[in-house]
C-alpha cells in the first residue's frame, strides 16, 4: 500500500496535496506533517501555537489522507 494523497483541512479550508515523492510536508494551522508514502509520519507544532496555549488548552490539526493498494474497486 501506498499514501497518494493527503487534505489537510486548517482554518483557511482545505488544500489536497499529490504524492510526488516518498515524502510530503504539509503545513497546517498550527504545524507541519510529515507524511511518507509507507504511511508512517510524524506532527511538530509550532512554536507560536505552542506558547498561545494555556494550562488546559487544546488545539487540533486535522489531516485527511488516502492509502491506495494500487487496485481499483
Amino acid at each position: 500500500m501506498t499514501i497518494t494523497s493527503i487534505t489537510a483541512t486548517t482554518a483557511g479550508g482545505g488544500a489536497q496535496t499529490t504524492f510526488t515523492s516518498n515524502t510530503e510536508t504539509v503545513t497546517g494551522a498550527y504545524g507541519t506533517l510529515t507524511i511518507n508514502s509507507n504511511g508512517s509520519y510524524s506532527y511538530a507544532a509550532t512554536a507560536d501555537a505552542a506558547d498561545a496555549l494555556d494550562a488546559g488548552d487544546t488545539i487540533t490539526d486535522v489531516f485527511t489522507y488516502i492509502v491506495s493498494d494500487g487496485t481499483d474497486t
